[in-house]
């Protein structure tokens, strides 16, 4: 038989001691190896709840909508209130606005001319026309907003039911009745909301862009409310062009 070398005896030690180095390892744990800790899932969605984070996602991603809102049903109101009957208008992401609004204050029916553009709020004289600043008006910022605007109504949905077919303005949509707290209604009522009251809610998602063409609310939101007010608000061409500016004020 051959004699070793010097050099192939130090390869067969070193095997040797590079097996017994594995062999102590696998003794502190090697066949049982820690496991990894696996993350918690996420509580799954339901099929409403899905669609209305779509809706959210889809409405903070468009440029511009026309929009009309339609109180019916309101009740006495106070001295002191303006009861919004309907308001038609533009927004222009994400801080522009431009509508026509009629409402009641004071046992009378006026319509005024609203433009906002950011903080800077302007309204027509209901007698004289005139355009007039002022700073007690929607900011558009808080109805473009995530988690105050029409995405933070979607989101604040509870209780949302299986959606059903439905159809708006001949689009094709999803239906989805749930609750809402009075308070999430503020960008809408432009008044304050009542403490502790909750509303009935139905929305229509579109089936082909998951975009809100349709939010109806009824019951108590505001001071003189019954629990037969309605408040329909309807979304319309998306993303077409618009130059909203601010008027020139005397």
């Amino acid at each position: 038989m051959p004699r070793q070398t010097g050099y192939s005896r130090w390869i067969t030690i070193s095997g040797l001691l590079a097996l017994i180095f594995i062999l102590a390892i696998c003794q502190s744990g090697c066949g049982n190896p820690t496991p990894t800790p696996k993350p918690k899932p996420k509580p799954k969605l339901s099929t409403a709840q899905q669609i209305l984070r779509q809706a959210q996602d889809a409405i903070q991603h468009v440029k511009s909508y026309h929009f009309t809102l339609s109180s019916d049903h309101l009740g006495p109101g106070t001295d002191n209130s303006i009861q919004i009957n309907k308001v038609d208008g533009d927004v222009q992401m994400p801080d522009k606005l431009r509508a026509q609004a009629t409402a009641n204050a004071m046992g009378m029916t006026f319509t005024t001319q609203l433009i906002a553009v950011a903080n800077q709020q302007y309204y027509t004289n209901p007698l004289t026309g005139i355009w007039t600043k002022t700073n007690q008006l929607l900011d558009p910022r808080t109805l473009t907003n995530r988690r105050t605007g029409i995405a933070g109504i979607l989101g604040h949905i509870k209780h949302p039911t299986r959606p059903t077919n439905g159809n708006v303005e001949n689009a094709p949509c999803w239906l989805i009745n749930g609750t809402l707290d009075a308070r999430y209604l503020t960008v809408i009522t432009l008044q304050p909301t009542q403490a502790k009251r909750t509303v009935h809610v139905t929305v229509c998602i579109g089936k082909s862009d998951h975009l809100p063409y349709q939010l109806r609310m009824q019951g108590i939101a505001i001071q003189g409310d019954t629990r037969q007010t309605v408040r329909t608000f309807l979304l319309s061409h998306f993303n077409e062009p618009l130059s909203i500016t601010e008027p020139h004020v005397a």
